[in-house]
């Protein structure tokens, strides 16, 4: 298997110091840095995903800048995204308002694109200003496909959002592999499931 290829490309989204990339790196590297810096234009990260005792998935997961003057860099690296990860910081309303901007503008781009809301800073729920009511009513309006509270601090969900997304993924190409018995193994590119239940052509982030 090339080095280079992933099974779904995941793009992380969402406005400037929400927490992204924090996110991110508990994910990636099992840390986390009280002086990790605003990310100017991209990050990039690949890492397996177990799906079950014998298969896993890759993830290439893209970390945005959420700062206005990257947005139109940001659009390249969310084209052809399988799955979403939007971010707002559950200490701030104004996070959701940017968050929401975020979602509008990627299903008008990417409308297949399977979508999981996700507050960061979960540690801070003593500073809580973000109320349910106002996130199930974004999942509904978006028909996101979960929703989780994390803490790149602590790792609270974690694993689980990104097992998550991996799963939701791994459950569509199993019933593909089914009905096509002949198709491609994963490892060289199969063809990636979307949000209306049809594929795409794979990714090559």
């Amino acid at each position: 298997k090339s080095l280079d290829k992933v099974d779904l490309k995941v793009v992380l989204l969402g406005g400037a110091d929400v927490g992204k990339t924090c996110l991110l790196e508990r994910f990636a590297f099992d840390k986390f840095s009280m002086n990790s810096s605003s990310t100017v234009g991209v990050s990039f990260i690949r890492r397996k995903v177990p799906v079950s005792e014998s298969d896993s998935v890759t993830l290439g997961v893209w970390d945005t800048a959420g700062s206005e003057k990257f947005a139109s860099m940001s659009r390249l690296y969310y084209r052809d995204a399988n799955a979403a990860i939007l971010c707002y910081d559950i200490s701030s309303k104004d996070s959701v308002k940017q968050m929401e901007k975020w979602i509008e503008e990627l299903l008008q781009n990417e409308p297949n694109c399977y979508i999981y809301i996700v507050g960061t800073k979960g540690d801070l729920e003593d500073k809580r200003e973000v109320t349910t009511a106002k996130i199930e009513a974004v999942v509904r309006q978006c028909d996101a496909k979960a929703q989780f509270i994390t803490s790149a601090l602590n790792g609270k969900n974690v694993e689980p959002l990104f097992e998550r997304v991996a799963s939701d993924w791994w459950a569509v190409e199993k019933a593909t592999m089914k009905n096509q018995p002949n198709r491609l193994t994963l490892g060289v590119m199969p063809a990636i499931g979307r949000r209306d239940g049809t594929s795409n052509g794979g990714c090559s982030c």
